[in-house]
């Protein structure tokens, strides 16, 4: 289940929310009004990481996700590379279970951007 992560001060930024499971881990930004403006869902944390960005400019983006660690000697910084496998309603589906503790504005708003084609 997606549970917020909050700041070692115990503080949640105003214009961006941070959301994490084993599998999931969700930002979302919003305006000073608390509108919705852009998330990034990235997904199957750990084995073949692979993220949705949605952005009114750009819509919704998949990338697979290069973690850069290619050597345990060396720490990288994680790369997105366009394209990659997208089973979107088995994604949905695992964001509809494990959305249950978010603010449903927030569920509701990437449920539906996830399930636009």
């Amino acid at each position: 289940m997606l549970r917020e992560v909050i700041s070692k001060e115990g503080q949640v930024e105003p214009n961006r929310r941070w959301f994490a499971d084993d599998f999931f881990e969700l930002i979302v930004w919003a305006d000073e009004r608390s509108n919705l403006e852009g998330f990034q869902l990235c997904y199957d944390r750990g084995r073949c990481e692979r993220a949705l960005t949605w952005t009114k400019a750009n819509g919704l983006q998949h990338d697979v996700v290069d973690d850069g660690e290619s050597s345990p000697l060396k720490n990288q910084t994680p790369l997105f590379q366009k394209g990659g496998e997208f089973d979107r309603a088995d994604i949905l589906r695992r964001f509809q279970s494990a959305s249950a503790f978010l603010p449903r504005t927030i569920a509701e708003f990437v449920e539906n951007k996830i399930g636009e084609e």
